[in-house]
């Protein structure tokens, strides 16, 4: 499932802000987020426990290869292990 979806982590300052965020992947018009559990283990949801037992507060949303990823508000994109460089 991993090699089908590229999963991006927005890292959210403060309260969730699911309820008013922009389209964020031209393929995933309603910012589906990464199931709970994912075929790792893992939640994408706000504050989900990651594969690893790690607690963050990030979402996962889903995004297709090849699917145009907007940036609709001001903000820092961080990867982390395993998936950053």
């Amino acid at each position: 499932m991993l090699s089908k979806y590229w999963l991006f982590t927005l890292f959210v300052v403060g309260a969730s802000a699911l309820g008013c965020m922009p389209q964020i992947c031209s393929k995933n018009e309603e910012n589906v987020l990464r199931g709970c559990p994912d075929s790792d283990g893992g939640c994408g949801h706000y504050r989900g426990e990651r594969a690893d037992g790690e607690i963050v507060t990030a979402v996962d949303i889903l995004c297709g290869a090849g699917a145009i990823v907007h940036a609709p508000f001001d903000g820092m994109m961080e990867f982390w292990k395993p998936f950053g460089n």
